[in-house]
């Protein structure tokens, strides 16, 4: 009986849900039609705005398709709590790709390989993703507190400067990301090292971060150093402090979730090989 109820609530949350990503990605892709075609050069950023929204909202949406799923077996994890999400994925996506528009970089064959293996491991991200609706609505807080806080002051406050805004937040979220990453790896294989743990799990810790170093890390870092100076580009003392505050903020809590995710992946793994 309780199995039954709980296949007709995930059945129920994945119609709906699945539903709901499908109506955003319809309506983001209406409005940038809209903006395209009625007001293009004389709104060309929000325009952009738009198109970035529908491609994050449909193939963002095609990713965490299986976080999804994987999800319905948490008994915390609700319907607001997938739309919450999916929200984060939109947010975390479209600066991302802001972020990236402040570098001048080009990894040349490379560029591309680069790319795709970064989207990877941000897909491989979504599962480190609040269970709950308050913690996910607590994840969304900080990129719009940076925006708000960072607009505090001004005369002004034009679609461009908020776009510019993106970009920064999303640099230093990739930056954060990037060496969270590494870390999420390292940590625990630095943690055991000092336990003298199983020799085998150290040397599987030990080739993913060897791998995640030379194919994300180390050109991922080399990517982002040249946007140094168009970050800090009349950047004023409150810019940066806030800048440093959600730096370290962001690195904190994706070091937490990813290093959690992870090593209960691999205690799951290794109680299912026994």
């Amino acid at each position: 009986m309780i199995l039954k109820k709980n296949k007709k609530r995930e059945s129920f949350i994945n119609r709906i849900f699945i539903t709901f990503m499908v109506l955003v990605s319809i309506l983001f892709l209406f409005i940038s039609i809209y903006f395209y075609m009625n007001y293009g050069d004389k709104e060309e950023e929000l325009s952009i705005l738009f198109i970035i929204l529908f491609i994050v909202s449909f193939i963002g949406g095609i990713v965490y398709t299986p976080v999804h799923l994987e999800f319905l077996k948490y008994k915390e994890y609700s319907l607001c709590t997938a739309i919450s999400n999916y929200f984060l994925m939109l947010i975390e996506s479209t600066i991302i790709f802001y972020g990236f528009s402040l570098n001048e970089t080009n990894l040349g064959w490379y560029t591309q390989w680069f790319l795709i293996a970064l989207y990877i491991f941000f897909g491989i991200h979504f599962f480190s993703y609040p269970k709950s609706f308050k913690e996910s609505l607590l994840a969304i807080m900080p990129y719009v507190i940076f925006i708000l806080l960072n607009l505090i002051g001004e005369k002004e406050r034009k679609i461009s400067s908020v776009i510019l805004l993106i970009s920064k937040e999303g640099y230093i979220f990739s930056l954060a990301l990037l060496i969270s990453g590494f870390l999420m790896f390292f940590m625990p294989w630095l943690r055991l090292r000092m336990l003298k743990a199983n020799k085998s799990v150290l040397v599987i810790l030990g080739v993913y971060s060897l791998l995640y170093s030379i194919f994300i890390l180390i050109p991922g870092l080399w990517f982002l150093v040249s946007g140094l100076g168009n970050y800090f580009s009349n950047a004023s003392f409150h810019f940066n402090i806030i800048s440093i505050i959600y730096f370290i903020y962001i690195l904190v809590e994706k070091i937490k979730s990813l290093t959690k995710e992870f090593l209960a992946f691999i205690t799951v793994k290794k109680e299912g090989s026994e």
